[in-house]
């Protein structure tokens, strides 16, 4: 230890120590579970130490949908606005069919305090849940958890759930430049193998669904920050490696990939199958039977 005690630092402040830490641990989590959104227990580290790195990160916590109340409070629209400034524009907004220009417009509230759920009125919905039902093409408070997660996954949608505002506030797309294609290779080859999982319980299948819609959804969001030239380069090892599975398993998941070959092509995507030749959006939550579960 005395041998490399002269590389160390000791003059750093406890503001440094926590944006490095913060970087660090982030840098970590990402890349060591690319395909799994940031667990709220972690957050809660991780807002501590942007708090002691004197950081203003809009980091959202992941809802449950058999508690939504049909509201999210104002740091969900300062994360969306925060995606807004990152994926205008980009393959990402493209896959999942956002117009940014409509966050943007929405105006900000100011955090409130939790009011005692005893004094709890029935208050108009905001301008951002509105959005996000709308763009589920749900209506709210029907109290329905398969509603309310439709709706919450657009929310995480629109705000990547801390994807954006985690690299925007500490740069990690510089940091991770090399290993963005590989991370969304990852995110690809996970998803592949958990749709192949022999799975009897239907409420277990449904979570599989969602899982791996969301690891998709990261998948996108790296491959957005990526030259187009390197997406291409992606595609054309996604359709090998999707042409290597099972025949049953391309037949049913081939739609999925061919959406983001459409959406990397400039195109519009949209939820169905239309003129598109079959290609969908692949998303976690649906009201009917989703169309992945065979």
């Amino acid at each position: 230890m005395a041998s490399i005690d002269w590389f160390r630092t000791k003059n750093l402040s406890s503001r440094e120590i926590a944006k490095q830490t913060l970087h660090e641990v982030t840098l970590l989590a990402i890349t060591a579970f690319p395909y799994a959104i940031l667990p709220n227990k972690l957050l809660q580290d991780l807002r501590a130490l942007a708090k002691g790195a004197d950081l203003s990160i809009p980091l959202v916590d992941e809802v449950a949908a058999d508690i939504f109340m049909g509201e999210f409070s104002p740091k969900f629209l300062q994360s969306a606005k925060w995606a807004a400034d990152l994926l205008d524009g980009s393959l990402y907004a493209a896959y999942y069919g956002i117009d940014y220009s409509a966050v943007r417009s929405i105006p900000e509230q100011k955090e409130t305090k939790p009011t005692p759920r005893w004094e709890m009125t029935r208050a108009a919905p905001g301008e951002f849940v509105q959005l996000c039902a709308s763009r589920a093409g749900v209506p709210l408070g029907a109290w329905d958890p398969a509603i309310n997660g439709m709706i919450i996954e657009q929310q995480q949608i629109l705000t990547t759930q801390n994807l954006a505002a985690l690299f925007v506030a500490l740069e990690l797309a510089d940091a991770l430049r090399d290993q963005l294609q590989e991370m969304a290779k990852l995110c690809f080859r996970w998803v592949c193998k958990r749709h192949q999982m022999k799975i009897d319980q239907w409420h277990a299948r449904l979570t599989m669904v969602k899982n791996t819609a969301y690891a998709w959804r990261q998948m996108v969001f790296f491959l957005a920050l990526i030259p187009e030239r390197t997406v291409s380069d992606f595609l054309v090892w996604a359709e090998d490696h999707l042409n290597a599975q099972s025949a049953e398993f391309r037949s049913r998941f081939h739609p999925a990939l061919k959406g983001l070959f459409v959406a990397a092509a400039s195109s519009s995507m949209e939820s169905e199958p239309t003129s598109q030749g079959g290609a969908r959006r692949l998303l976690g939550w649906s009201k009917e039977r989703h169309w992945l579960l065979a």
